[in-house]
């Protein structure tokens, strides 16, 4: 799928981030335009919910306004530069709205947690639709939801989460653990894993 349809699919890219990055209110306005519908999934995997997830969306783009209007917009020279940059913060913006509302626990997690929350015979991949994924997402926690968003769907290492999370590295795998077993059981429970 291209991003842009133009005859030549460089030229309105290649626009846009060439007036981005001259501070340009009019491009700012475009690239929410053109790539708020990519943005909005990754907000909406962590918060769970429409409102936060168009709010921490409406924040990225902020971010992105003022780096453009402080004249330190570096995205001059990919689109998807600025996508994945828009999607990191997305992420960030939509942690913090969880953040504020204290839903991660910050204690460092036993041995015996460790050892406890190991998989055990699981299904390799469940054999889910999209949807039943996104139902079984919201019935997840907060914190469960958000590890799994972060690691699974935005490719996210443990230390990388646990940096922008701000939590031990070691309490990110417990929760990953605990969190991928619970979206397995809630696929299971609702017949559609194998």
């Amino acid at each position: 799928m291209r991003l842009f349809k133009t005859t030549r699919p460089c030229d309105t890219s290649d626009n846009l981030l060439r007036s981005l990055a001259e501070g340009s209110p009019k491009a700012c306005m475009e690239a929410y335009r053109l790539l708020s519908d990519r943005i909005y999934p990754t907000a909406l995997r962590i918060c769970g919910n429409t409102q936060d997830a168009e709010d921490a969306m409406q924040e990225a783009f902020l971010r992105l306004f003022k780096v453009c209007a402080d004249g330190q917009c570096e995205f001059t020279s990919c689109i998807e530069t600025l996508v994945a940059w828009l999607r990191r913060t997305a992420a960030n913006c939509a942690i913090d709205i969880l953040r504020r509302r204290m839903l991660f626990s910050t204690s460092e997690p036993t041995d015996t947690d460790l050892k406890s929350e190991e998989p055990e015979d699981e299904p390799d991949d469940p054999e889910a639709d999209i949807e039943a994924v996104r139902q079984a997402l919201k019935l997840l926690p907060a914190s469960s939801r958000t590890i799994l968003s972060l690691h699974l769907f935005e490719g996210y290492d443990y230390e990388e989460c646990a940096e922008i999370l701000g939590i031990p590295q070691s309490t990110v795998r417990v929760q990953y653990l605990r969190a991928k077993r619970r979206l397995i059981k809630e696929l299971t429970h609702n017949g559609q894993a194998h």
